[in-house]
């Protein structure tokens, strides 16, 4: 008992769990940006620089799957 109590076996089963919801959190966070006007129009008008077809459709959709994607990865 002693023994199973001392070790971090619990704690490494489980890491992949940890890292994951982390990194959810994360892609999730910035996701949230789609709600900031003024970042939103600075990742538009770098898409027209590089003349990324449909920018602020683009822009939007990008945005929003990372906010959905990190949602459902945490």
């Amino acid at each position: 008992m002693l023994k199973r109590s001392l070790t971090t076996e619990p704690i490494l089963e489980n890491w992949l769990v940890i890292i994951r919801v982390i990194v959810g959190i994360l892609i999730a966070y910035y996701g949230l940006e789609v709600f900031e006007a003024e970042k939103m129009k600075s990742n538009v008008a770098w898409l027209t620089d590089i003349h990324f077809p449909a920018p602020v459709f683009m822009a939007y959709l990008g945005k929003i799957s990372e906010l959905a994607g990190g949602v459902l990865l945490a």
